[in-house]
């Protein structure tokens, strides 16, 4: 029997593997975020360590480096290959697929294990972010072997209890999102526990977490704190981001919150609730019970919280503790069978459309670098800086997608804080563009005046508009 569970075992990571990376460097859609994280790990990889990961969107907060130097050993043995971090972050979430299945089988038997491993691994909240390498996803392939660990074992010692609390607390320091979900784990070991004083290694493991922060903070005099509590730039944030449900009213935002869980998991979280719980609602099951209620009650936190805040990957550690304990539950249930009705549902509405070529494939940037160096429209003893112009977002204009790749020739553009130092501007756009009306602040930055006679290049189906600082 252990031998035949090592042979599923190495069959699931690899059509989970198959499945994540088929077709992934041709559909991987190259974006700012993931450029600019890149650039960082390039940095490292080069020699610049650094004690910051990105920039949260919560005041002046920055996330700790630990998602950067996740993929620094593969892009330095690759040779700087986007295409070795996208298979590695498949890799990542394969092999989180098949700690699921090990553990499951163990406890359930390989059909059970089977049929919830599958169902886990059709699920759009995990297709999608196994093959979208970033802070906002990368962490749920780790969350997930949390959950397995945390479902499955009783930590017996303090020294686990550590190990464990560090690894929450570098899934916290990739986004700061998994914060609700990763202290509900640890009240769930709290409760679970025959030494409940071990929950302090669990809380003194995240505090070991943020310690390249602290050493940050101190040595800069805690300018994070200061701007973001003192000169309150959180409020920014709790502002609120709600798109098209901005005016909308309070049921109408929650309804919105869990439609956007609804999109990941194929199924109404409050209805994912309801069928766990009906199936074992006469079973005396009072850990698993204690699981799905902590992830229940995360759901209501969430719901009350994030009122004024609408971005869907905000509630994906969410969406992933909701359908892991419904799994359990239902696992453990006569009504195992409806993961079958499920399995049937996710490959009917299977995302293909994840398998398309991209509209914004990262060699098309890469040959626009080339492009700007050998037509020498830079020049490197000149400082630059690249102003992208989107369509489809106004939230993206510092070209980081380029600058990765120039960086890579040695042609390094100036931060997105300097254009006003820069000697040039590159604008870069899909469509001819009048440069005297652009509104934005690295425009202004760099000053409009210098924009009234740029030297146009056409390259493939871009405008690049080269744009001298008048003396």
């Amino acid at each position: 029997m252990k031998r035949k569970s090592i042979f599923w075992f190495f069959v699931i990571v690899f059509l989970a593997f198959l499945l994540f990376s088929y077709h992934l460097p041709s559909s991987y859609g190259f974006d700012n975020d993931f450029a600019r994280d890149l650039i960082e790990i390039q940095k490292i990889v080069q020699g610049k360590i650094t004690l910051l990961g990105p920039k949260s969107s919560f005041g002046g907060l920055y996330t700790g480096p630990f998602y950067y130097y996740l993929f620094v050993p593969v892009f330095f043995i690759f040779k700087h290959s986007l295409e070795a971090v996208l298979y590695f972050n498949a890799l990542l979430f394969a092999l989180a697929i098949g700690y699921f299945f090990s553990k499951t089988a163990k406890h359930f038997g390989l059909v059970k294990a089977m049929t919830a491993s599958l169902c886990l691994l059709l699920l759009p909240l995990i297709l999608t972010s196994s093959r979208s390498p970033g802070n906002a996803y990368t962490y749920l392939a780790l969350l997930l072997a949390m959950l397995v660990y945390v479902f499955f074992e009783r930590p017996k010692s303090w020294k686990q209890m550590i190990v464990l609390g560090f690894c929450g607390g570098i899934i916290i320091n990739f986004h700061y999102g998994t914060f609700i979900v990763i202290l509900t784990l640890g009240l769930f070991l709290f409760l679970t526990a025959k030494k409940k004083q071990q929950i302090l290694g669990y809380f003194f493991g995240i505090f070991l977490s943020f310690l390249p922060l602290l050493f940050f903070e101190v040595k800069h005099h805690f300018v994070m704190l200061k701007n973001t509590f003192l000169k309150k730039s959180y409020l920014t944030f709790s502002s609120g981001n709600y798109a098209e449900t901005k005016n909308a009213g309070f049921f109408s935002r929650i309804e919105g919150i869990l439609t956007e869980i609804k999109k990941v998991i194929l199924l109404h979280p409050l209805i994912c609730i309801l069928i766990a719980y009906l199936a074992v609602w006469k079973k005396r099951l009072k850990r698993e019970k204690t699981f799905f209620f902590l992830a229940g009650l995360d759901l209501l936190i969430i719901l009350l919280i994030f009122r004024f805040q609408f971005v869907s990957f905000y509630f994906y550690s969410f969406a992933l503790f909701i359908f892991f304990a419904s799994l359990m539950l239902l696992l453990k249930s006569k009504w195992w069978w409806i993961l079958l009705t499920f399995l049937a549902v996710e490959i009917i509405f299977f995302p293909r459309s994840l398998y398309q070529n991209s509209s914004r494939n990262w060699k098309e940037f890469s040959a626009a670098a080339d492009y700007l160096i050998n037509n020498k429209i830079l020049d490197k003893k000149n400082q630059f800086s690249v102003l992208q112009i989107r369509k489809d977002t106004a939230l993206a204009p510092y070209g980081y997608e380029y600058g990765f790749f120039l960086r890579e020739k040695g042609y390094l553009p100036n931060a997105e804080d300097s254009y006003r130092n820069s000697d040039q501007l590159l604008v870069i756009n899909e469509q001819p563009v009048d440069l005297m009306k652009l509104e934005n602040w690295e425009a202004k930055e760099f000053g409009l005046k210098n924009l009234a006679a740029p030297k146009i290049y056409r390259f493939n189906n871009l405008y690049i508009y080269k744009n001298n600082k008048v003396q």
